[in-house]
């Protein structure tokens, strides 16, 4: 399935490094720009790195780094997306105690809508030994400290000039793509989530 850009909407990656492992990670949500060609997008992709390093780069763990945002944008009569980028090492300041990079924070894209397609994820590495049960689930205090983290970083996503909304963007499948959803928030899962393929 191939995910669907529509013009005036923007794919957002952030490019994240972990000391000692070759693969880099991603986090990834889409944004409603303003028009549909930003003045200065390189601009906008600093200011969307920026809002993560603000409020997330003290949850990122020590030993990880965010190292790139790109913004991926379509515009009206153009075949491929834009690509506008921003590069800039950013390490992590959080707990250095940390269980294998293939577990980690299981972060919902919640909407106001139901249906599969109307709901959104991505993974946060970095999660601490002692922050977490042998059945996975996360502690009180730690889903307080994340949720707080996301809440204030949604709120900074919000607030960046050429961007009205955080969207959930839709693949293509068997039936038409819908429209972009709204996010209207970030939500931490009570329990972390394994990427098998991240450990061989």
């Amino acid at each position: 399935m191939t995910l669907v850009i529509p013009p005036g909407n923007a794919q957002v990656i952030h490019s994240l490094t972990l000391t000692g492992d070759a693969e880099r990670m991603a986090i990834t949500y889409g944004v409603d720009l303003a028009v549909e060609a930003p003045p200065d997008p390189n601009a906008t992709a600093s200011s969307l790195h920026q809002a993560f390093v603000q409020t997330m780069i003290n949850i990122l763990a020590t030993g990880y780094q965010l190292v790139a945002t790109e913004m991926r944008y379509q515009v009206t009569g153009e075949t491929f997306p834009r690509i506008a980028r921003h590069e800039q090492v950013n390490p992590g300041t959080g707990s250095s105690n940390l269980i294998p990079q293939n577990t980690a924070y299981l972060i919902h894209k919640l909407s106001a809508f139901g249906g599969r397609r109307n709901r959104g994820r991505f993974y946060l590495p970095g999660v601490g030994e002692p922050e977490v049960g042998i059945t996975g689930a996360l502690t009180t205090a730690e889903k307080t400290r994340i949720q707080t983290a996301l809440n204030a970083w949604f709120t900074q996503l919000n607030s960046i000039p050429n961007i009205d909304d955080v969207i959930i963007l839709h693949s293509t499948g068997i039936t038409p793509t819908p429209a972009p959803t709204a996010v209207i928030g970030f939500q931490i899962d009570p329990v972390v989530a394994t990427q098998r393929r991240r450990l061989r």
